[in-house]
């Protein structure tokens, strides 16, 4: 029965330690799930800010484009209706 008594006793000492061990583990893991997932969550979010930038600097491009189209055709008259006043 000493055997036995020894051997409850190891396999107490393990449990015992793997007690103090599974907690840190558990911790451990959590911690690297949250990270990955809010480092994904921040990628995301990047990828959506760089993208409405992107559309909002089309946007502007475009409207810039057309104003100064605009402007052109403006002086180009203007232009046309001095040369004919100079005659």
């Amino acid at each position: 029965m000493p055997a036995l008594d020894t051997l409850a006793r190891l396999k107490l000492s393990q449990w015992h330690r793997l007690g103090w061990l599974l907690p840190w583990l558990a911790l451990t893991v959590s911690l690297s799930v949250t990270y990955l997932v809010w480092n994904s969550e921040r990628q995301n979010v990047q990828k959506d800010l760089q993208a409405d930038f992107d559309f909002r600097v089309r946007e502007i491009h475009s409207r810039l484009e057309g104003r100064m189209m605009a402007y052109e055709q403006i002086l180009r008259a203007r232009v046309r209706c001095s040369c004919h006043r100079i005659r």
